[in-house]
């Protein structure tokens, strides 16, 4: 970590490769009100090069994500990552200057099911934190914590879920390849599916398949 307005310099020896985030103070703003913490003034470094190993792991969250699948149907464990990765940031390098209030996080069971219901109908769709937390008129944020708190999963690990609960319904009811059946329910590939599939159930869809037909 950095302070930019010290301008920091140093000398490279060796090539090496960087990522650098750019936070607007608006996003930390809104997420400051939305989780009833300090306003964030000025971002403030301990000292020039300081480790952080939050974002370090965070970082390699996703890097590992990334070697894993390659690629992704939707983005909402992008999204997590991108919410803890903002919160760290306010709680930890912001100059606070005042407390302010925060709105209601609560998803009452109706417009839980609403939204179940909803995400149930786009399980084969490229699906988003921000379109979900829309459909439920909420933030990302105040959404992802309320559906947290009435489910104790992440929107993400409930969609993994509904998808496999899909795939085992076509698994059974149909003739289809379970290629087919991956695309159908949103996975990246017959791999991606196989993954979770064991993750979740213990065996592979194939597996699953013959033992539930037998």
């Amino acid at each position: 970590m950095f302070d930019l307005a010290q301008t920091p310099f140093g000398h490279a020896h060796d090539s090496f490769d960087f990522t650098r985030f750019h936070v607007s103070r608006q996003t930390l703003t809104a997420l400051a009100y939305e989780q009833s913490i300090p306003f964030c003034g000025d971002l403030v470094a301990p000292d020039p090069g300081h480790p952080d190993p939050v974002i370090e792991y965070l970082a390699g969250a996703l890097a590992s994500r990334a070697n894993l699948l390659e690629r992704e149907t939707d983005t909402l464990f992008s999204d997590w990552i991108a919410l803890a990765f903002h919160t760290h940031i306010l709680t930890t390098y912001c100059d606070s200057k005042s407390r302010i209030g925060r709105k209601s996080n609560s998803l009452p069971p109706r417009r839980l099911e609403q939204i179940c219901k909803w995400i149930d109908e786009r399980l084969g769709d490229s699906l988003s934190l921000a379109a979900i937390a829309g459909e439920a008129g909420m933030s990302s944020t105040s959404f992802a914590r309320a559906f947290r708190n009435a489910t104790g999963e992440t929107p993400h690990q409930w969609l993994m879920k509904a998808r496999i609960r899909r795939a085992q319904d076509l698994l059974l009811a149909t003739e289809l390849s379970i290629l087919a059946i991956s695309l159908a329910c949103g996975f990246v590939d017959q791999s991606h599916l196989t993954r979770a599939f064991a993750r979740v159930v213990g065996i592979t869809p194939g597996q699953w398949r013959r033992i539930r037909r037998e």
